[in-house]
Formats: structure tokens, C-alpha cells, sequence
């Protein structure tokens, strides 16, 4: 008897458009209490988007309008600074 393979579904960037599996990913999430922020574990609850892990997007890529339109949220100065600045974070981290 064979196993059955398990089906993995697929994620996408906002940014670049790439696919693949949610590890490959960080995930933005709008949740109604803390807003906007990212979320490292992929756990919280509320409505995420994804980009690039892997450092291949870079945070100057990315768009205010397409998290607001994956979020279906107007995204806050403060918002926007905080995620853009953490994303820009890792980047340096990985070189």
C-alpha cells in the first residue's frame, strides 16, 4: 500500500509573485487589536499576506497598495514604518 502525498498549499508574494510553501515566506497580519505587524511565527490570528523569506524581495520592492489590497485594510504611517523597517532588517541580517 502506498502512502498518499499530502497536499501543500501554496503561498504567494505581493511583492514579486513568486510561489511556494508558507515556510519559504514572512507573513504580514492586520489583526484588530495590534494592527499591522509582522509575524515571524505565521501563528496569529487575522488576515495575512506574504513576501519573499529568502532576502530575494527586497523591502523597496514592496508596495503600500498591494498590503493594503492583500490586508483589505488602510495601512497607517506608523504601520507601514514599523513593517517596512523590520522586513529591512532581516534583509541585512542575512548578508
Amino acid at each position: 500500500m502506498t502512502s498518499a502525498k499530502r497536499h501543500v498549499p501554496l503561498r504567494m508574494c505581493i511583492s514579486c509573485g513568486a510561489k511556494g510553501s508558507k515556510r519559504e515566506f514572512t507573513r504580514i497580519v492586520s489583526t484588530p487589536e495590534e494592527g499591522v505587524k509582522v509575524d515571524r511565527m505565521g501563528k496569529l490570528s487575522g488576515r495575512g499576506a506574504y513576501v519573499c523569506g529568502d532576502g530575494e524581495c527586497s523591502p523597496a520592492g514592496l508596495r503600500r497598495g498591494r498590503i493594503e489590497q492583500a490586508l483589505k485594510r488602510q495601512v497607517t504611517d506608523a504601520e507601514w514604518n514599523a513593517v517596512t523597517a523590520e522586513l529591512a532588517g532581516d534583509e541585512i541580517e542575512r548578508i
